[in-house]
């Protein structure tokens, strides 16, 4: 790949990043949300499925 592509493919996966996390902090498209200590977090499950396998297989039965 040449250097301008990767520039390219750098900025969107920051882009993608950001925009997660201003969804996730405005609870925008947020579709789960768990508990710690009584304390809710608003979550997305793909977010969450491509980092666990555990939460993946979880909600994948649902």
């Amino acid at each position: 790949m040449e250097t301008e592509e990767l520039s390219a493919q750098g900025e969107h996966s920051l882009f993608l990043l950001r925009q997660l996390d201003r969804m996730r902090a405005a609870e925008e498209l947020t579709d789960v949300v768990l508990l710690a200590d009584g304390i809710p977090f608003p979550c997305h499950k793909v977010v969450l499925s491509a980092f666990s396998p555990c939460f993946q297989a979880l909600f994948l039965l649902f």
